[in-house]
């Protein structure tokens, strides 16, 4: 990631350049870049709107929520999952059961994120924009992923190893 952000600092119109990147990597096709939608890396259907936007869906519902209608993207964005995460986050710090909480932020990162962000990352590190920010960013953010998972992992067994003594 500093690499990418060193490779910028002598750029004129640098944000210029990374608005082109931008769009190269997640606005035009699937093809050259890495559309941030769950659905694209469903393994039975890539399209969008696809079976991860309706699950979404589903998980919105059932939590109370939904996608304000000002965003204009498909509920199975990125910025949707990360904003679910963080909400998750914030609401279950004051939980009483300090094992569930962590158990259920580990199932949604489990079976939310982590089916299809590494197909997402894969396909950052495969385009070939013109600047190497964007694809360094989607490897820090699946590296950051896997170590929440990893840790909140731990929370949730040390939970129900004192739960069990």
């Amino acid at each position: 990631m500093q690499a990418g952000i060193e490779a910028l600092r002598d750029v004129e119109d640098a944000h210029l350049e990374l608005a082109a990147d931008f769009a190269q990597m997640f606005l035009l096709d699937g093809k050259g870049g890495a559309l941030p939608y769950a659905s694209i890396y469903d393994t039975d259907d890539t399209r969008l709107y696809g079976p991860a936007e309706a699950r979404m869906q589903g998980f919105l519902a059932g939590a109370s929520l939904a996608v304000q209608d000002e965003f204009r993207e498909p509920a199975d964005h990125l910025a949707v999952y990360l904003a679910v995460m963080a909400r998750l986050t914030e609401e279950q710090a004051q939980a009483a059961d300090i094992g569930a909480a962590a158990g259920d932020q580990l199932a949604f990162l489990q079976d939310a994120l982590l089916t299809w962000l590494p197909g997402f990352s894969a396909a950052s590190q495969d385009a070939s924009p013109r600047f190497d920010f964007y694809p360094a960013l989607a490897a820090l953010l699946i590296a950051v992923i896997r170590v929440d998972a990893q840790f909140i992992r731990g929370i949730a067994a040390s939970c129900m190893a004192a739960g069990a003594s």
